[in-house]
């Protein structure tokens, strides 16, 4: 088994010098700041509660939602630095695996398939969070608490 892996490694490497700094360099220069990075271009079809039903007593959901505004929080915040990795690093985020499956044998494409990956899971997880604060807002306008204005 370590000579499958070291061959991995090598051709890794091999694939990676054969790229240009250019190359590279454009490559990552198309992915933007992560704060840039938005919500889903139809927000309003994406339902947080696909999984799992929401409790239906007020106090018991609005708990709730803010547990699960902490969790996407979270998750996106992991994403971010991923996304961060594979952005500042390039190749040397990816493993030997993404070089050369993930990419087919083309460096470049198992970046540009990570960093595309990153960037859905970060619009996801915001499309997620903007929907529960949607709903938290109104749950807690029904109750008489006003809504924050500063979830973003």
């Amino acid at each position: 088994m370590a000579s499958a892996a070291s061959s991995l490694d090598d051709q890794a490497a091999a694939l990676v010098a054969s790229v240009k700094p250019r190359a590279l360099a454009a490559l990552q220069a198309k992915y933007p700041e992560p704060e840039d990075i938005g919500f889903r271009s139809d927000p309003d079809h994406y339902n947080p509660h696909s999984c799992k039903r929401p409790p239906k007593d007020p106090k018991r959901r609005s708990e709730y939602l803010a547990a699960e505004i902490e969790t996407y929080r979270r998750s996106v915040e992991r994403d971010i630095e991923r996304y961060n990795a594979l952005r500042d690093r390039g190749f040397s985020a990816l493993s030997s695996w993404d070089i050369v499956l993930g990419g087919t044998y083309d460096p470049l494409g198992g970046l540009k398939t990570a960093l595309d990956l990153k960037t859905a899971h970060i619009s996801y997880g915001l499309t997620m969070m903007r929907n529960l604060h949607l709903e938290l807002d109104a749950l807690n306008a029904a109750n008489g608490i006003a809504p924050k204005t500063d979830h973003f």
